[in-house]
């Protein structure tokens, strides 16, 4: 059952996906990617990775309305010490569904975020007490480990 929307209708969601599947799908084979479908009732494909630089990498490609999609990239790197979450994003502009650039924005999107120098954040999250309360470090940074390592 999802976590967000209990009218979530899964099937409208995969007629609308359905005409890039394919492109997803390969991108996902072609880098190494964990594919996530609907992740929380989100309208959204989503493909993490172990971020080479630290951290987890990820790619959101979003339905915004009945014929246009957007793509977000974002890196984030959780600090156990300081209990803080650290996020650099970039969000694309929208691009009809049946887009023949779909894949060559997806390789640009993954580009520019792993081009991102660490440190570059653009939020920051403190106060994640449930970290601790949940996990040793050891535990915490094995998290990552389930993440597939990125393939260029």
């Amino acid at each position: 059952m999802p976590n967000g929307d209990h009218q979530f209708d899964y099937k409208k969601l995969d007629d609308f996906f359905s005409p890039m599947a394919d492109v997803l799908a390969t991108f996902a084979s072609r880098h190494n990617l964990r594919l996530t479908k609907y992740y929380h009732a989100s309208p959204s494909w989503d493909f993490t990775f172990r971020h080479p630089r630290g951290g987890l990498g990820k790619i959101e490609v979003m339905r915004v309305d009945g014929e246009s999609i957007s793509l977000s990239c974002r890196w984030w790197h959780d600090d156990y010490a300081l209990l803080t979450r650290f996020i650099k994003k970039h969000e694309s502009a929208q691009m009809p569904v049946a887009s023949q650039i779909l894949n060559a924005e997806l390789e640009k999107c993954l580009r520019m975020l792993l081009s991102w120098e660490f440190g570059s954040w653009d939020e920051e999250y403190g106060g994640n007490n449930e970290w601790s309360r949940n996990w040793t470090r050891d535990q915490f940074d094995a998290l990552v480990e389930q993440y597939p390592t990125l393939r260029r």
